[in-house]
């Protein structure tokens, strides 16, 4: 049974001549439980649009114009909007692409960890500092006391991350998506942190959905790939699979672009642009 299901999703917006225009067109996907599903693509193809969109939540200016996004059988756009809240942050997770920015910088990780478990869980108040101290035990940061006592600036970006992963994980998801988790962060810090989502997602079963352009990360964090171009879904397949053999010409333009250290060339280029919306 599908744990995520999206059917002949559409989103857009409408010009100033009332003009419906498409940023996501005709999107079918359904996630199961304990599926690492990673959405690649240039940028402007709709990624993060569509990972927004299996939370119900669509930026300022589009709206839904066909289809349905349901996660656990519950339809995310016409839930009322404190089961919505319930559900985002609870058990379905977002660790956002800037965890720097994601985190508030006027207050402590401890206070951050204690509102988000306060919010997103059912831990009593005597329980709330044990459980953040075992969030971040969990995402492998050391001496967890004087981590709650930092702000987020006192931090490395690699520890902010996993901050972010924390957070996401108070109210234990059943699904998480990751918008872009390690862009920003130098090579070890990328393996480390990929190396921990996949443990926390074998170990707990939870629904992984990766939005990248970096296609290394996806080969490494994802067992399932879906390619997406001008806000449409063309590929759709085994990470593997795709990986060595894709089927779909753009999806072979996206891995001639990446580029190679034993060949002192400049990457192939992918023809034309993307369809304007």
């Amino acid at each position: 049974m599908s744990f995520i299901k999206i059917e002949n999703l559409s989103v857009g917006f409408s010009g100033a001549d009332k003009v419906n225009r498409l940023i996501l067109r005709n999107i079918d996907l359904n996630v199961k439980v304990g599926d690492r599903v990673g959405i690649v693509g240039e940028s402007g193809s709709g990624k993060s649009t569509l990972a927004l969109a299996i939370m119900g939540y669509l930026k300022t200016g589009l709206k839904k114009l066909d289809g349905n996004a349901h996660f656990q059988e519950n339809d995310v756009f016409n839930l009322p909007r404190k089961q919505m809240e319930a559900i985002r942050g609870g058990d379905l997770g977002l660790i956002p692409q800037n965890s720097g920015q994601a985190l508030t910088p006027t207050m402590r990780i401890g206070s951050q960890l204690n509102e988000a478990i306060r919010l997103h869980s059912s831990v009593l108040e005597a329980n709330r500092v044990e459980r953040s101290i075992d969030l971040l035990n969990q995402v492998r940061l050391p001496d967890p006391h004087e981590i709650m006592d930092r702000y987020p600036h006192e931090l490395s970006g690699g520890q902010q991350q996993r901050v972010a992963i924390a957070l996401a994980l108070a109210g234990e998801p059943k699904a998480l998506i990751l918008d872009e988790p390690t862009t920003g962060l130098d090579v070890t810090t990328q393996v480390h942190i990929l190396s921990l989502l996949e443990q926390l997602a074998k170990s707990k079963n939870m629904a992984m959905i990766f939005v990248s352009h970096d296609m290394g990360v996806i080969a490494r964090a994802c067992t399932r790939v879906i390619v997406m171009y001008g806000g449409e879904l063309v590929l759709d397949g085994d990470v593997r699979t795709v990986m060595n053999s894709p089927s779909h010409p753009y999806a072979k333009g996206l891995l001639a672009s990446i580029p190679k250290l034993k060949k002192a060339t400049i990457p192939a280029a992918l023809d034309g642009r993307p369809p304007m919306p």
